[in-house]
């Protein structure tokens, strides 16, 4: 028996069965590469939230020292389950250096806590205090808002490349 298709004829049924099949492969791999696409953006912007709350608190007058860790886990969970839907490996490098940006601010935030608790220096005394403390405040705060940047310009080009 032969089958009528779009793209012309099938010869028997088993043909047209493995044409069925690749079609809904083809459309589960995209629908994949979509919901890959949206939880590693909505991580990303959670993340996002994150530098700007702790950019805010270390500028608050006083300052404070951020009690919180960015969710690192949930992005590498995204980027490294999803890591064979990426088109171009590219994209793949570009959010896992984001990914280890994060991870370096939560060592960095992490440092600051241990000071602060091992040697209770108060928050208020960054400024004057000087020393190992103010300069890895200073470079806290500096990375903080550099990697929001990059964060959000990377999302962009993603997205544009949708």
């Amino acid at each position: 028996m032969t089958v009528s298709t779009f793209s012309g004829e099938v010869q028997d049924e088993q043909d047209l069965g493995v044409c069925y099949e690749r079609r809904e492969l083809v459309r589960i791999r995209l629908a994949e590469k979509i919901e890959l696409r949206r939880k590693l953006i909505k991580a990303f912007r959670f993340n996002v939230a994150g530098l700007k709350k702790m950019h805010g608190l270390l500028t608050s007058q006083p300052p404070i020292i951020p009690d919180y860790r960015l969710d690192t886990e949930s992005v590498s969970h995204i980027l490294f389950h999803g890591r064979n839907l990426f088109d171009d490996e590219g994209w793949f490098d570009k959010f896992n250096w984001q990914r280890f940006q994060l991870v370096h601010i939560n060592a960095q935030v992490d440092f600051l806590n241990e000071i602060h608790n091992l040697s209770d220096i108060s928050p208020r005394s960054i400024f004057p205090q000087g020393g190992l403390f103010h300069r890895r405040y200073a470079s806290l705060v500096k990375n903080l808002q550099i990697i929001q940047e990059e964060i959000l310009q990377t999302i962009a080009e993603y997205e544009r490349v949708a």
